[in-house]
């Protein structure tokens, strides 16, 4: 009887699944959210992966290569037509945009829906596309177009209607009056120096003095003082111009120096009231008009005028912009008054040079270590606090994804500056640094012990050879001890086994046995980083390049191997010793505790100092303008060298990125390091190739791609040709001219620079600074214009000390 049950119940299950996947066949689910996983889609130009966490399902979508034209689909039965979202759920790790081309039943539905970093390829986000989809089964395609693919996808889910999808919290803190706060000391401070005003009024017959117009001038058309590389490109500043180099407006005279309608006037005195024949030379300056010498010739008072003087007033009374005095003068000398500014103002919006400007973040400034003051180039008579956000950059600098994170707001207030801009204040939750800057959060190194790295460590001192280095490619090896008696080394030259720096070794073989010395205090480890850290110094020459090897390859330069003897940033080999030798003075882990010593942290200073003086000396140079970095360097003469036989002295666009990337990290900015960097990043922004993308498994090589772009690996020196060649060493201009191994086994081209670039135009190097950025663009400010989104601004240290 039992066993009949049991077999009935079954019986019973088996009918009623039966049943069930036939109504599922013959009746769509009419479901308000449906979800199709990762494991569900069809495609190309993806694997499934589960190596990043917080994924749904059983893994995620990867698309790969890192190329545009991988794509992803899943087939969605939709039983009643209307209005969907179609939501995908992502991860986004490096910093730049994503775009995907989302196709229903092939219909392009979105070209490039935004798929903005993530901050981590372990956080997750959404992004989504509305459509109108009729009853019966559709083709969801996402497709990757950016220049890097398409980001991790872990599901599609439609939902029935608009889904607004992971909505940013609105902000909770309370605006209060600025006069509530004017009696707190370093709030009142600058309000006497006329940074932050409650109220900002001036009678009509009041004359304007030459910052406020200069400041009207910029807001109307839209000038700003903003630089092409935040942190590396220098602000102009000229002593002629009769303020301190500190001053909070400074940003003013810099935005019209760029403007670059301060070159006719005689002199600048801010504090003075500015004269009708200055306005008149500012504005024909903006506007560009044509100058008109014989209208002025009318006005007795402009006689013994200078040409250009005349010009001007002609052209401003010509179009109508500046009344004469009367009909035989022009009282070019007279104080512009606030009532012709405003009437000025209203003429000059009628020319195309106006257009439809937007209102930018001009300045923002830390007044104390929980005071933020943001200042718009434009008045609000009304704005919401809101629509500025204070962020820092989380991210760490060897990501180049700034990982902007939003810092805690308790209370803002809106008021104005003696220029007429509209400033916000905000008071944040946790203090700032003395310099502005968030506390570097402070890892706790976890030296616990760990018997899988402590084993390792003790396979690796003895495979160590007597120089102190170690060999490439050997991770598989090392997971026994050296028997003694086999090579240690990939490379032997002379009879001698090489270390070398190549693809991380000897690097990460210190770092893993730095590591077992602090878990046991065991002196072995300790001897051996020792050793490591001597082979490191040996590689370095006087004149500061460090070489890829050590002892010498090859028996003389005509080798075909001499090139791991010179100055090595091909795969990074020097800059990877670098940022190791960067972590001792800055007692990372796993050198923070006595495995260095304070006398050893000079040493590795000292040669930080002599390779970063070679750097700079190395900077490849044509015609007397600094450019980028070759693969290879000569330590002696720091010209660039050959390589292996298809690898030519030429600039490249993949080696300078991690030099270029190390040197905005230098904690002191000189004004060589400085120049360095923009001279390379300039140098690389006008060789790229744009709307173009590359891909070595296609024909032909090189693709029409808009929005793509695209740097060739190697650039001639002196003509910035592209450099291509086979192993038979002869230099070709075109990829199709070299043999195929070499086509498809060599990246001629690629996206290096691009993320670089990106964030030298947007935050400079980020690590703990503090911006001010918009994010909403709802407030409107007199003259009708929105905020700029995504205008973005480093925040300028005006705290005083105690």
């Amino acid at each position: 009887m039992v066993n009949r049950i049991k077999g009935a119940i079954r019986l019973s299950l088996a009918v009623f699944m039966l049943v069930f996947l036939m109504l599922m066949v013959v009746f769509p689910v009419n479901a308000e959210e449906a979800i199709y996983h990762a494991e569900e889609a069809k495609g190309e130009g993806f694997i499934l992966n589960d190596n990043h966490q917080g994924y749904t399902g059983t893994a995620f979508i990867q698309f790969t290569p890192n190329v545009p034209g991988g794509y992803v689909e899943w087939d969605v039965e939709i039983a009643t037509a209307g209005l969907y979202t179609l939501q995908f759920r992502y991860a986004h790790g490096a910093f730049l945009n994503r775009p995907g081309e989302v196709r229903v039943n092939d219909e392009v539905i979105e070209a490039e829906l935004a798929f903005e970093s993530t901050g981590a390829w372990n956080e997750w986000g959404t992004s989504e596309a509305v459509v109108e989809l009729a009853e019966g089964v559709h083709t969801i395609r996402l497709t990757g177009v950016g220049p890097e693919g398409g980001p991790n996808i872990d599901v599609l889910k439609v939902v029935e209607g608009y889904d607004g999808g992971e909505q940013p919290d609105d902000p909770s803190y309370p605006v209060v009056s600025l006069e509530e706060r004017i009696n707190e000391d370093h709030i009142k401070h600058w309000q006497q120096e006329g940074l932050l005003l409650t109220e900002q009024s001036y009678q009509s017959n009041q004359p304007v003095k030459q910052l406020q117009f200069y400041a009207s001038i910029n807001s109307l058309f839209g000038y700003t003082n903003e630089v092409k590389f935040k942190g590396i490109d220098s602000y102009s500043f000229s002593e002629d111009w009769g303020i301190e180099e500190d001053e909070w407006y400074l940003y003013v005279l810099q935005a019209a120096h760029k403007a670059g309608y301060l070159e006719g006037l005689n002199s600048i005195n801010v504090n003075k009231p500015i004269t009708r024949a200055e306005v008149a030379l500012v504005v024909a300056s903006a506007l560009q008009l044509d100058g008109d010498v014989e209208i002025a010739n009318q006005y007795r008072d402009l006689n013994g005028q200078d040409e250009l003087v005349k010009g001007a007033i002609g052209a401003v009374i010509a179009n109508e912009l500046l009344e004469p005095h009367t009909s035989k003068t022009f009282n070019p000398n007279k104080p512009l008054t606030f009532h012709h500014l405003q009437r000025l103002i209203e003429k000059v919006q009628q020319y195309s040079q106006v257009g439809d400007q937007e209102v930018h973040i001009i300045n923002v400034d830390a007044l104390s270590p929980t005071t933020i003051v943001v200042t718009l180039n434009g008045f609000f008579e009304e704005i919401s606090p809101y629509d500025i956000e204070v962020v820092y950059g989380a991210g760490a600098w060897a990501t180049l994804n700034p990982q902007l994170s939003k810092l805690e707001v308790t209370k803002a207030s809106v008021g104005v500056n003696q220029l007429g801009y509209t400033v916000l204040v905000y008071e944040l939750e946790n203090a700032l640094t003395n310099d502005a800057k968030v506390a570097a959060i402070e890892h706790i190194p976890d030296d616990s012990y760990n018997q899988d790295i402590v084993d390792q460590a003790n396979n690796l001192i003895t495979w160590q050879m007597e120089h102190g280095g170690w060999t490439k490619n050997f991770p598989h090896i090392y997971t026994r001890e050296w028997d003694g008696v086999e090579s240690r080394s990939e490379w032997v030259s002379n009879g001698v086994e090489l270390g070398t720096i190549d693809n991380d070794a000897t690097i990460n073989e210190i770092r893993t046995v730095a590591a077992a010395y602090n878990m046991t205090g065991d002196p072995r480890f300790k001897e051996s980083v020792d050793q490591g850290f001597e082979f490191l110094f040996k590689l370095q020459y006087p004149s500061g390049g460090i070489r890829q090897v050590y002892p010498q390859r090859g028996a003389d330069e005509s080798s075909s191997v001499w090139y791991s003897n010179y100055v090595t940033f091909n795969d990074a080999a020097m800059t990877n010793v670098l940022e190791l030798f960067d972590e001792v003075v800055n007692r990372e882990a796993p050198f923070h505790t006595d495995i260095v010593n304070d006398e050893f942290i000079q040493e590795v200073g000292s040669s930080i100092d002599l390779a970063l003086d070679y750097i700079l000396k190395a900077q490849i140079e044509v015609d007397g303008q600094l450019t980028a970095w070759g693969q290879q360097h000569d330590p002696f003469t720091y010209e660039p060298q050959h390589g292996r036989s298809y690898e030519h002295p030429s600039i490249t666009a993949s080696e300078s990125i991690p030099v270029i990337r190390w040197l905005m990290a230098r904690p002191e900015q000189t004004e060589e390091i400085q120049t360095a960097v923009s001279s390379a990043l300039s140098y690389f922004d006008q060789v790229k190739i744009l709307d173009t993308r590359y891909d070595n498994r296609t024909y032909p090589y090189f693709l029409d791609h808009p929005g793509s772009t695209v740097w060739y690996r190697f650039y001639q020196i002196g003509t910035d040709f592209p450099i291509f060649s086979g192993r038979d060493g002869v230099i070709k201009h075109n990829l199709e001219e070299i043999e195929e191994e070499r086509r498809l086994g060599y990246s001629w081209a690629g996206t290096w620079p691009q993320q670089l670039l990106e964030v030298a135009q947007t935050t400079g190097y980020y690590e703990n600074k503090v911006y001010a950025r918009v994010f909403r663009d709802q407030s409107k400010d007199h003259l009708n214009r929105s905020l700029a989104l995504d205008s973005i601004v480093k925040t300028t240290n005006r705290i005083q000390g105690d």
